[in-house]
């Protein structure tokens, strides 16, 4: 991690075969802190995939390149094409880079089932395993053993989920991220 004291917390970081998550209120950030994490990790030459039910593929791609370059959202968007263009190949020089790759499902309308698909189309594709998968995020997810009905308990539901996504960085050998939400009456407790 940038950030020491996560690396204290974990011991040097997050394992394979994990699922990790980020647990914060409503809009404090947990997007991009996904975000976040997927450009540092593509800054330290990991490959990743960040697996977005939420926010739009152009919008996460937008973040991610100001969160790459280190700027904020006005200056990326006062450049022209040609300027965007030389700050990428000059950020490209100063070292050895990851690769990203950004796929959008709709919010629901996807499990792990599906970005298995996509994973192995990419495999097959590109010749790239990811090592460094993010889930944008878990509420946002259908389950793949669970019926749609069974959504009522969320618990159960989202707990499934999980268990769905933390297979899949078992068969990839891979870190998970994700974000959960906590719900109204927990973000405002003391606790």
């Amino acid at each position: 991690f940038r950030v020491e004291i996560l690396n204290k917390i974990t011991r040097g970081g997050p394992w394979r075969k994990t699922l990790n998550a980020i647990n914060a209120g409503i809009n404090v950030g947990k997007s991009t802190s996904l975000i976040s994490l997927a450009a540092d990790y593509a800054a330290d030459g990991w490959d990743v995939v960040y697996f977005t039910f939420e926010v739009a593929a152009n919008l996460i791609r937008h973040r991610m390149d100001c969160a790459m370059l280190g700027i904020d959202f006005d200056t990326l968007e006062a450049r022209s094409r040609h300027e965007y263009v030389a700050s990428i190949d000059a950020k490209a020089r100063l070292g050895t880079y990851g690769q990203i790759f950004i796929k959008e499902f709709p919010a629901g309308g996807a499990h792990t089932g599906h970005c298995r698909a996509y994973l192995k189309d990419l495999m097959k594709r590109k010749n790239v395993k990811p090592t460094i998968m993010l889930f944008d995020y878990v509420g946002e997810m259908a389950s793949e053993r669970l019926p749609f009905h069974m959504m009522g308990n969320t618990n159960l539901y989202f707990g499934s989920v999980a268990r769905e996504i933390r297979s899949l960085m078992f068969e990839f050998d891979s870190v998970g991220w994700t974000a959960l939400q906590f719900n109204r009456e927990m973000q405002n407790t003391k606790d």
